[in-house]
C-alpha cells in the first residue's frame, strides 16, 4: 500500500541528516552511479564542480561518518588519494535515496 505523505515526512527521521548537504548527496550520489571503482581527489575535483577545500572537508566528514574510505597509492612518484563508498556507505545512500524518491514523487 503507498504511503500517504505525513508517512514520508514522519520516514525522514530515520535520515541521517549528516548526509542531507547537497556537496554530501552529490558525492554519495556520484561514488555510487559514476564512480563505483573510485576515485581519486583530483578527478573528484575536476568533476565536482565543487571548491577543493569544501570537498575535501565533506570528503573527510563523510569518511569519519564510515560512509567513504580511502586509499593512498603512489604512481608516477605522486601520492593519490583515492576515495570509495564503503558498504555503510551504499546502504545509507540506498535509504536516502528511496526517501528523496517518495518524497519527490509524492503529491500532497
Amino acid at each position: 500500500m503507498a504511503k500517504n505523505y505525513l508517512e514520508i515526512l514522519q520516514d525522514s527521521a530515520r535520515m541521517d541528516p549528516k548526509v542531507f548537504s547537497l556537496t554530501r548527496i552529490k558525492i554519495l550520489h556520484s561514488l555510487w552511479q559514476i564512480w563505483p571503482d573510485g576515485i581519486t581527489f583530483r578527478e573528484f575535483s575536476a568533476g565536482m564542480a565543487i571548491q577543493d577545500g569544501l570537498l575535501l572537508q565533506n570528503l573527510r566528514t563523510l569518511q569519519d561518518l564510515g560512509y567513504i574510505r580511502s586509499e593512498r597509492a603512489e604512481m608516477l612518484g605522486k601520492i593519490l588519494e583515492n576515495f570509495y563508498l564503503t558498504d555503510l556507505g551504499k546502504g545509507t545512500w540506498s535509504e536516502s535515496r528511496e526517501w528523496l524518491l517518495s518524497f519527490i514523487d509524492r503529491e500532497a
